[in-house]
C-alpha cells in the first residue's frame, strides 16, 4: 500500500549477494512484511490483520503446489532499543544482558515452531523492544510445515554515541 516504505528497505541485500553466488540465476520474490494492524491502523493479532491470513494461505498453497525447491529467507533485524529509537536508556552490561535474555526467550518461541507464542512474546509490553522480525518470522512459521529449528548465532550491535542497540540472530528452519 505504501510504495515509499520499500524505497529504503535493505534487509535482503546481503542475502541476494549470497544467493547469486550459490546459484547461477536464482528467481527471487521479495515480500516486505509490515506490522500487523487492523483497518484503523491499530496493532492487532495477525489473524485479524486485513489480508494476512489470506496471504499466508496463498503462500502455503503456492509452496505445496510447486515441484521446485524453494527457500524462504526472513531477513530482519531483531530488537531496536536506545536513543535512535526514542528510548532513554543507558547501554550498561546489565541492560544488554537483560535484552539478550529476553531476545533469546523470544527466539526460543520461534525455535519451538509456535508462531502464535512467538508473536505473543515478541509483542508483549506494547512491543517495547521494537522487534522488526515479528511479521516475517510469524509468516514463515505459519506458511511452512516445519519439523525443527535451530538458533545459530545471536549478537548485539551497540552504538555508544547514541546509546542504542540493534540485535540480530541467524536461525535455520527445516
Amino acid at each position: 500500500a505504501d510504495e515509499l516504505a520499500h524505497r529504503t528497505e535493505h534487509s535482503i541485500e546481503f542475502q541476494v549477494v549470497f544467493l547469486q553466488h550459490l546459484f547461477a540465476s536464482p528467481k527471487i520474490v521479495s515480500v516486505l512484511c509490515g506490522a500487523f494492524r487492523d483497518a484503523d491502523g491499530r496493532p492487532c493479532p495477525p489473524d485479524r490483520a486485513p489480508g494476512v491470513p489470506e496471504f499466508i494461505a496463498a503462500l502455503r498453497e503456492t509452496l505445496q503446489a510447486t515441484s521446485k525447491r524453494v527457500c524462504l529467507v526472513a531477513s530482519v533485524d531483531f530488537s531496536h532499543l536506545g536513543g535512535r529509537f526514542g528510548d532513554r536508556i543507558q547501554m550498561t552490561p546489565q541492560f544488554l544482558g537483560r535484552v539478550e535474555r529476553e531476545d533469546l526467550d523470544t527466539l526460543g518461541k520461534a525455535a519451538s515452531l509456535d508462531a502464535d507464542a512467538f508473536h505473543a512474546d515478541a509483542t508483549t509490553d506494547n512491543d517495547r523492544r521494537h522487534i522488526d522480525a515479528t511479521p516475517a518470522v510469524y509468516t514463515l512459521l505459519k506458511a511452512l510445515d516445519l519439523e525443527e529449528a535451530k538458533l545459530l548465532k545471536y549478537d548485539q550491535s551497540v552504538e555508544a554515541q547514541t546509546q542504542s542497540v540493534v540485535t540480530f540472530a541467524s536461525m535455520v528452519f527445516r
